[in-house]
């Protein structure tokens, strides 16, 4: 289940690079993939236009910590730094006001992730209801669909077992 969720997590850092690179292609900029720089750290993505100097870094799990790093690691490199990351990922992250960033709708399969057969227990349905009903409508689609597909897997297993 692990080496399924890297290939997962591989597969959306892929999508988010392939979408950055056309994005900015479209803008006129050259990218340049797997880019080196002179410190051996490797960019996602570099692009550079006139005095221009651009780094951006695909993150399928941003945390402040990996932004801090990044930070650290390519701010005398470039002129501008951009996160992308997945637009299914929903907490604020604050980023330096030498970063921006770019959010990318990533089409995943609910399907997928809900067919684990994965069980809820009565405890985490209730939590799953309760996120659902005091989220005020903050959760992303994709976090929103999962959890009402999970709850509605979950009574359709516990109905057929009544009978």
């Amino acid at each position: 289940m692990e080496n399924e969720e890297k290939l997962r997590g591989r597969e959306i850092h892929k999508y988010l690079t392939s979408e950055a690179f056309r994005i900015y292609k479209d803008k006129g900029y050259n990218p340049q993939i797997e880019y080196k720089l002179p410190n051996k750290k490797v960019a996602d993505i570099y692009l550079e236009k006139g005095k221009e100097k651009i780094i951006i870094e695909c993150l399928v799990r941003p945390t402040l910590r990996i932004i801090k790093e990044k930070i650290k690691n390519y701010n005398t490199y470039n002129t501008k730094l951009i996160f992308c990351y997945p637009s299914f990922f929903t907490s604020k992250i604050p980023i330096d006001s030498f970063a921006e960033t770019l959010i990318i709708d990533v089409p995943i399969s609910i399907d997928r992730i809900i067919n684990k057969n994965i069980t809820l227990d009565e405890e985490l349905v209730s939590k799953a209801k309760k996120i659902l009903g005091n989220s005020g409508g903050k959760l992303s689609p994709v976090i929103n669909l999962l959890l009402k597909d999970w709850i509605k897997k979950n009574e359709e297993k516990k109905d057929g077992n009544n009978e």
